[in-house]
């Protein structure tokens, strides 16, 4: 792979990351910040959702834990792309051209909701995703 195409590699990839992240210098773990930033929107807009999920479902608590969690934080996306559980989630987010966090927030969610079957599933994943394509980005 000669220098252009290893930079249009690398730009491909950035565009990619500037996602779904959290802010270095939101309040808590910067989930409402860094997603206001990527839907242009004021975070304190968010934080009255995510108050009134916790006040009125009670769900908000889970949810912004799992966005904590798994989103990456504002200016070290590329620590994302390191695999992290067999590396399906990178894998997936290469493949499909999704954002790794948002991948990520995916598939806790779905996992949380179907009681391990998404477990199996994942570990389908790691065998069946070709691995030829993350050891270009390795090196």
């Amino acid at each position: 792979m000669n220098q252009a195409q290893a930079q249009a590699q690398a730009q491909a990839q950035v565009s990619v990351l500037n996602g779904w992240t959290r802010s270095e210098d939101g309040w808590l773990a910067g989930v409402c910040e860094g997603l206001a930033q990527q839907f242009e929107i004021n975070p304190n807009v968010l934080r009255l959702l995510w108050i009134a999920s916790l006040l009125v479902f009670g769900f908000g608590f889970l949810l912004y834990f799992i966005f904590a969690f798994c989103l990456p934080v504002e200016g070290k996306e590329e620590e994302a792309y390191k695999p992290k559980v067999l590396g399906v989630c990178m894998r997936l987010s290469e493949k499909l051209d999704i954002d790794i966090g948002l991948v990520r927030v995916l598939t806790v969610m779905v996992a949380l909701g179907s009681f391990g079957v998404t477990v199996v599933f994942y570990l389908l994943l790691h065998f069946l995703l070709n691995k030829k394509n993350n050891q270009n980005l390795e090196h």
